[in-house]
């Protein structure tokens, strides 16, 4: 078991910061997939924003968590 303290709690949010912006990003601009890629998987079907909306939460909700997580382990 890892025994977290503030200080790998704190470095922890920042390589989770440091994953999770970017992508988000990256989601949120709808750069993850190239669009003639998902043209020609799907059929022609155009992927909905809605999609990316929730990818982009689904990113930050889960990063967030994690630190949260990381922080109440190291207070004990």
């Amino acid at each position: 078991m890892q025994v977290w303290t503030r200080a790998l709690a704190v470095w922890s949010a920042c390589a989770e910061a440091a994953f999770a912006l970017p992508l988000a990003w990256v989601l949120h601009r709808q750069e993850f997939f190239n669009p003639a890629f998902l043209s020609d998987v799907n059929g022609g079907w155009q992927t909905p924003d809605s999609f990316y909306t929730v990818a982009v939460a689904g990113v930050l909700a889960v990063g967030a968590g994690e630190v949260v997580k990381r922080f109440r382990e190291a207070r004990g």
